[in-house]
C-alpha cells in the first residue's frame, strides 16, 4: 500500500487592513517548509497560499479541497503561519480580514477543527505558527481558552502542534529570518530529529523542537495535542551516516576528469556574503539585482544591507561576473505576491584617482629590488595559488618583501596568508557551482586588495576534487595617464 503525503502551506505576512501588524518572516517560513518538503525522501504533493493570495474565500476553498478530496490512505500535512485572534471561539486572520469585524471576515478555528476531525485521511499533522500578540490579541486567559478549544481534535492519528503555550509569545529569529518555532521544525525535518535509521517521525520531531526551544532565555514552549497509535513519518534522511560517500558521489556527477571553471555562474557577493541572483541589470552607474526566493540565511543578509554604519553611509562592495565595485545601497524592494522577490538597487561610487600607494621595494645589501608590478604578481599568487612564500627568495629577502605583499599601501586590505585555503579545503569534494563561487571570491580579493583593477581572464583547472592549476590575466590600475596599464599574469600549479 502506497501512502500519499499531501501538504497545504498557508502564510500571511501582510494585510489589507493597515491596522493589522505585518509579520516579517512568515513568507520565508512557508517557503522554507516548502523547500524541505520538495526535496524530501517522502513524496509530498503540495500547494501554497501566500500573502495577498490568502484571502478568506481562497483559504476556505483550499481547506475544503485539502481535507475533503483525500482517501483513507492519505497523510495530510497542514502548516499555517500568520496572526490569530481570540474573537468568538478563536479565528485565523486572512489577508482581507477587517480589524473592526474580525469574526465575520476571518476563518473560525472551529471550522478548521471540524475539517480535521471529519476528513477521511489516515493521518493528519497540523502545525500552527500563529502570533496572538499585537493589534489582534486580547487577554491571556482568552488566548488560553481559545487554544485549548482549537488544539483538542478528536480521532486517532490526528496531531496539532502550536508554536507556544497560551501565555507565551511566539518569537522570531531575525538572523535566521524565521520564526523560532518554524526554524527548529525545518532543522528537525532536515535531519536533526532523525533516528538511527534516518526517519523523522512526529514524536522525534516534537521532542527535538521542545529541547531546542528550552535553550532560549525567553521561554517559548510548543504545545502537542493528539492521539497517535503509530509513528507518522514526515521525512527520511538517506545515507545519514555516510555523508562523505554521498559527497563523493555527488562530486562525480558534477565533475568528471578535469573541469575548467571559467565563469562565476549566477553567484554574487555583497561584501563577502554569497547569494545567487536571478537577474542583474546595469545602466550607467546603477545596478539592480533581483533575487527570487532567497534561502533563510540570505534573507537576513539582504535585510541588513541598508543598515547605516557609524560613518553615516551604507557603502558595500558588490562582486559579480568579473567585476567588483564599491556601491551604495539605495533601496530594497520586496514583492510577496507569488514568489518572494527581493530587488536591491545599488549605485556605483565614483572612483578616486588613487586606491593605494604604489611602491617598489629595494632589498638593500641583497642587491635586488622588487617593482610594484612584481609585488602585485606575488600577491596574486598568494590569492590564486595559495603560495605563502615564493621559493625564488631567501628567508631574509622574503621577510622584507612579505610586508608589502600582505598589505598594499593605504588600502588596509590584508592578504597575510592564503586567504582562500580554508574555503577551498572546507569540503573534500565540490560541485561545479561551488568552484564557480570560489572563482568569484578570488576576483573579490584580487580587486579589493588593489592587486588588479580588471580581470581579463581567470580559469581554474579542477581535477579529482582538487584545484590543480590557475591561469590568470589581470589589468593593473593606471597610475600615469601617459603610460599603459600593466598586466599581471599567473599561470602555475596551486599549492592549496
Amino acid at each position: 500500500m502506497i501512502i500519499i503525503y499531501k501538504a497545504l502551506l498557508i502564510g500571511i505576512n501582510k494585510y489589507l487592513d493597515k491596522g493589522i501588524k505585518p509579520l516579517n518572516n512568515v513568507v520565508n517560513d512557508v517557503l522554507g517548509i516548502g523547500r524541505v518538503l520538495g526535496v524530501s525522501s517522502v513524496d509530498y504533493g503540495q500547494s501554497n497560499l501566500i500573502g495577498t493570495q490568502a484571502t478568506k474565500v481562497n483559504v476556505i476553498k483550499s481547506l475544503k479541497d485539502f481535507f475533503g478530496n483525500c482517501s483513507k490512505d492519505d497523510t495530510l500535512f497542514l502548516y499555517w503561519a500568520g496572526h490569530g485572534s481570540t474573537s468568538g471561539n478563536g479565528c485565523f486572520i486572512t489577508y482581507d480580514t477587517k480589524i473592526y469585524n474580525i469574526l465575520n471576515t476571518s476563518i473560525e478555528m472551529d471550522y478548521v477543527k471540524e475539517l480535521i476531525e471529519n476528513t477521511n485521511a489516515k493521518a493528519v499533522v497540523v502545525m500552527f505558527d500563529c502570533c496572538y500578540s499585537g493589534n489582534v490579541a486580547r487577554e491571556a486567559s482568552a488566548v488560553r481558552d481559545t487554544m485549548e478549544r482549537a488544539l483538542k481534535v478528536s480521532g486517532k492519528g490526528k496531531v496539532v502542534i502550536a508554536a507556544c503555550d497560551y501565555y507565551q509569545k511566539a518569537y522570531e529569529l531575525d538572523k535566521e529570518a524565521h520564526g523560532r518555532f518554524t526554524y527548529h521544525v525545518l532543522q528537525g525535518l532536515e535531519g536533526k530529529a532523525a533516528d538511527e535509521k534516518g526517519n523523522v517521525d512526529i514524536f522525534n520531531l516534537y521532542k527535538y523542537i521542545s529541547i531546542e526551544m528550552e535553550k532560549y532565555e525567553d521561554v517559548q514552549t510548543p504545545v502537542f495535542n493528539g492521539i497517535v497509535t503509530s509513528p507518522i513519518i514526515l521525512n527520511v534522511i538517506e545515507e545519514r551516516d555516510s555523508e562523505k560517500t554521498h559527497n563523493i558521489n555527488n562530486y562525480k556527477e558534477n565533475l568528471t576528469g578535469e573541469e575548467v571553471i571559467q565563469d562565476s555562474g549566477k553567484w554574487c557577493l555583497f561584501n563577502i556574503e554569497a547569494i545567487k541572483y536571478d537577474k542583474v541589470i546595469e545602466k550607467d552607474d546603477l545596478i539592480e539585482v533581483s533575487i527570487v526566493n532567497p534561502l533563510p540565511g540570505q534573507v537576513a543578509i539582504i535585510r541588513n544591507l541598508d543598515t547605516v554604519n557609524p560613518w553615516g553611509n551604507n557603502n558595500i562592495s558588490f562582486t559579480f561576473k568579473e567585476l567588483c565595485e564599491y556601491v551604495k545601497v539605495e533601496n530594497i524592494e520586496i514583492n510577496h505576491d507569488n514568489d518572494e522577490i527581493y530587488t536591491i538597487k545599488l549605485r556605483k561610487n565614483k572612483k578616486g584617482s588613487s586606491y593605494g600607494t604604489e611602491l617598489s621595494v629595494g632589498l638593500g645589501g641583497f642587491g635586488k629590488s622588487i617593482s610594484a608590478k612584481e609585488l602585485a604578481e606575488l600577491r596574486a599568487r598568494r590569492i590564486l595559488l595559495g603560495e605563502e612564500k615564493n621559493p625564488e627568495f631567501s628567508r631574509s629577502e622574503w621577510n622584507m618583501i612579505n610586508m608589502f605583499v600582505s598589505k598594499n599601501g593605504s588600502t588596509g586590505f590584508e592578504i597575510s596568508k592564503p586567504i582562500l585555503r580554508d574555503v577551498i579545503n572546507k569540503f573534500l569534494n565540490k560541485s561545479v557551482e561551488d568552484w564557480k563561487l570560489i572563482r568569484l571570491y578570488m576576483i573579490y580579493y584580487l580587486i579589493m586588495s588593489y592587486t588588479v583593477e580588471y580581470i581579463e581572464d581567470l580559469k581554474l583547472f579542477v581535477y579529482s576534487g582538487i584545484i590543480s592549476k590557475v591561469e590568470f590575466t589581470g589589468i593593473r590600475h593606471r597610475i600615469y595617464s601617459n603610460v599603459d596599464p600593466e598586466k599581471v599574469i599567473v599561470n602555475d600549479r596551486t599549492v592549496f
